[in-house]
Protein backbone atom coordinates (compact mmCIF):
# COMPACT_ATOMS: atom_id res chain seq x y z
CA UNK A 1 0.00 0.00 0.00
CA UNK A 2 2.79 2.13 0.91
CA UNK A 3 3.95 2.05 -2.93
CA UNK A 4 0.86 3.06 -4.12
CA UNK A 5 0.72 6.58 -1.50
CA UNK A 6 4.16 7.01 -3.11
CA UNK A 7 3.03 6.53 -6.73
CA UNK A 8 0.12 8.97 -6.32
CA UNK A 9 2.50 11.47 -4.44
CA UNK A 10 4.40 12.03 -7.79
CA UNK A 11 0.99 11.67 -9.74
CA UNK A 12 0.61 15.18 -8.37
CA UNK A 13 3.89 16.47 -10.58
CA UNK A 14 4.45 14.42 -13.30
CA UNK A 15 2.55 12.72 -16.09
CA UNK A 16 0.92 9.33 -14.85
CA UNK A 17 2.23 7.45 -18.27
CA UNK A 18 6.01 8.52 -17.62
CA UNK A 19 5.80 6.69 -13.97
CA UNK A 20 4.42 3.92 -15.46
CA UNK A 21 6.81 4.01 -18.60
CA UNK A 22 9.15 1.28 -19.71
CA UNK A 23 12.74 2.33 -18.06
CA UNK A 24 10.56 4.27 -15.54
CA UNK A 25 11.06 2.42 -11.93
CA UNK A 26 10.63 2.96 -8.15
CA UNK A 27 11.61 1.30 -4.73
CA UNK A 28 10.27 2.01 -1.41
CA UNK A 29 12.34 1.00 1.10
CA UNK A 30 11.00 0.42 4.74
CA UNK A 31 13.06 1.63 7.68
CA UNK A 32 10.52 1.03 10.78
CA UNK A 33 7.50 -0.29 11.09
CA UNK A 34 4.06 1.16 9.92
CA UNK A 35 1.42 0.19 12.35
CA UNK A 36 -2.50 0.69 11.83
CA UNK A 37 -4.00 3.73 12.76
CA UNK A 38 -0.73 5.57 11.97
CA UNK A 39 -0.75 8.66 9.91
CA UNK A 40 2.12 9.40 6.94
CA UNK A 41 3.21 12.15 5.57
CA UNK A 42 5.12 12.02 2.18
CA UNK A 43 7.21 14.82 0.82
CA UNK A 44 9.75 14.53 -2.28
CA UNK A 45 11.69 16.27 -4.91
CA UNK A 46 13.60 16.18 -7.57
CA UNK A 47 17.41 14.82 -6.82
CA UNK A 48 18.87 14.98 -10.91
CA UNK A 49 17.59 15.23 -14.04
CA UNK A 50 19.73 14.08 -17.23
CA UNK A 51 19.18 12.80 -21.02
CA UNK A 52 20.24 9.49 -21.90
CA UNK A 53 19.99 9.02 -25.36
CA UNK A 54 16.53 10.29 -26.92
CA UNK A 55 15.28 9.60 -23.28
CA UNK A 56 14.89 12.34 -20.39
CA UNK A 57 14.65 10.93 -16.71
CA UNK A 58 14.06 12.63 -13.82
CA UNK A 59 14.94 11.16 -10.20
CA UNK A 60 12.96 11.47 -7.61
CA UNK A 61 13.45 10.67 -3.47
CA UNK A 62 10.11 10.59 -1.30
CA UNK A 63 10.68 10.28 2.83
CA UNK A 64 7.35 8.72 4.32
CA UNK A 65 7.68 9.94 8.03
CA UNK A 66 4.72 9.01 10.64
CA UNK A 67 2.94 11.53 12.89
CA UNK A 68 6.09 10.87 15.32
CA UNK A 69 8.17 12.31 12.59
CA UNK A 70 9.92 9.66 12.37
CA UNK A 71 11.14 8.77 8.40
CA UNK A 72 9.16 5.36 7.84
CA UNK A 73 10.23 4.43 4.41
CA UNK A 74 12.33 6.53 1.56
CA UNK A 75 11.69 5.67 -2.23
CA UNK A 76 13.16 6.40 -4.68
CA UNK A 77 11.75 6.66 -8.28
CA UNK A 78 13.47 6.99 -11.62
CA UNK A 79 10.60 8.64 -14.09
CA UNK A 80 11.26 8.47 -18.18
CA UNK A 81 9.65 11.67 -19.69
Amino acid sequence: ALSAYVAELLEKGFPVASIYAKGSRLEVRMVHPVRAGDTMTLTGQVVSKRAEGERRLVECEVVVENQEGLTVARALAALCL
